[in-house]
């Protein structure tokens, strides 16, 4: 069977932790038999478009937040210019967050050749050709040109913290998603963000997106109120719980690693 690639891209913007848990991220997806490709700013560099894109994001963030926009936030963009970039003659591929785990994704899994998004607006698991993701990070700033007022007002509203892609996803209409013909699967019960350890040991959907979404749940559920730095931690041995159950099963390792965790939040263990 031929070996399917996967892409990540991964900008160094000093978050704890963070080269970890991209070495986890590239071992779990090489175990399920993936090529896990991971790309830098230098591949979006490549781009011909990536100096006026990287502009235009730039201004555009200022224009709506009133605010100068940080690496993380700038990242999220760049990514879809460093994909575009990538030699697969024009054949669709898969990209994702480097949270995101395989549980159980198979090498044989069909990609369709329309842009997709498979957990709704998230993109933290997509596929599709370099040049649709060229024309998807295109299109976000054709959209914020013509729709700027709208999308600033809805930002403001909604009191997000943060303007990234995954924010434009949300306040945009259908009308985008129409557009660039994007396959948004709402529902399609491949992808488990896990917002509690009930949830975390028992996992059985084919893809795992640990987000620091899902950290924050997992905090607020135990009262636990932790500076950035314990956060990432946490983040971090969940992976690495998770990296080993996936590559192990049930086994010594993995049920160390989750009573460990257990022992930080004080919480009874439930594995039987």
């Amino acid at each position: 069977m031929k070996t399917k690639k996967i892409y990540t891209f991964y900008h160094e913007i000093n978050y704890p932790f963070q080269k970890n848990i991209i070495k986890l991220w590239k071992k779990n997806w090489e175990i399920k038999g993936f090529e896990a490709i991971i790309l830098t700013p230098e591949d979006a560099k490549k781009s011909k478009d990536f100096k006026k894109i990287y502009s235009s994001i730039q201004y555009f963030h200022k224009e709506i937040t009133g605010e100068i926009i940080q690496d993380y936030a700038l990242s999220c963009f760049i990514r879809w210019i460093a994909y575009s970039t990538v030699n697969e003659n024009d054949e669709p591929f898969f990209v994702s967050d480097y949270d995101l785990l395989n549980n159980s994704l198979c090498l044989n899994t069909h990609i369709p050749y329309d842009l997709t998004f498979y957990d709704n607006f998230c993109p933290c698991f997509a596929s599709g050709t370099p040049a649709q993701f060229l024309s998807l990070i295109n299109s976000i700033i054709n959209y914020l040109d013509k729709n700027l007022p709208d999308i600033k007002e809805k930002f403001k509203k909604q009191d997000l913290k943060i303007f990234h892609d995954q924010s434009f996803f949300l306040l945009c209409d259908d009308y985008f998603y129409e557009s660039v013909k994007i396959n948004k699967l709402v529902d399609s019960r491949l992808i488990e963000m896990p917002k509690s350890f009930q949830k975390i040991e028992s996992i059985d959907r084919h893809l795992i997106h640990l987000s620091n979404y899902c950290i924050s749940c997992v905090n607020t559920e135990n009262k636990k109120n932790l500076n950035n730095i314990e956060k990432k931690m946490i983040k971090l041995r969940i992976i690495e719980f998770l990296f080993f159950k996936i590559k192990l099963g049930k086994n010594k390792i993995s049920d160390e690693l989750l009573n460990c965790l257990k022992n930080f939040y004080k919480i009874k263990n439930t594995v039987n």
